[in-house]
C-alpha cells in the first residue's frame, strides 16, 4: 500500500493493519504513519480483547498474577495456580 493508491480510495478512507507490518515491502511509512491510518489503535484494542480472552480461558487469578509478571520485568517463564488446578503458562519475549 502506498500514497498513491490511498489516494485513489473515498476520501473518508481508513487504513488498517493487524501488525507487524513490513515497512516499505507492504506499505510505505507515509501510509501506516499517516492521517488515515488507525493501525495503532487497532493493536491496542486487539491487546485489550486477547486480556479479556485470558481472564475468560485461564481465569481471573492468573491474569493478576500473569500481569504482575510482567510489569516486574519477569518475562521469561512463570508459573500461575488457580484452585485447585494448576495452569503453566510460558512467555518469551
Amino acid at each position: 500500500m502506498n500514497q498513491t493508491l490511498l489516494s485513489s480510495a473515498a476520501t473518508d478512507v481508513i487504513f488498517l493493519h493487524c501488525l507487524p507490518a513490513h515497512r516499505g515491502e507492504e506499505v510505505t511509512a507515509e501510509v501506516i504513519d499517516g492521517p488515515y491510518s488507525v493501525v495503532f489503535d487497532q493493536a491496542e484494542n486487539r491487546l485489550h480483547a486477547q486480556k479479556a480472552l485470558m481472564i475468560e480461558l485461564i481465569g481471573v487469578m492468573a491474569f493478576v498474577e500473569t500481569t504482575a509478571c510482567l510489569r516486574s520485568g519477569r518475562r521469561d517463564l512463570f508459573f500461575n495456580h488457580i484452585g485447585d488446578g494448576r495452569v503453566v503458562l510460558h512467555v518469551l519475549f
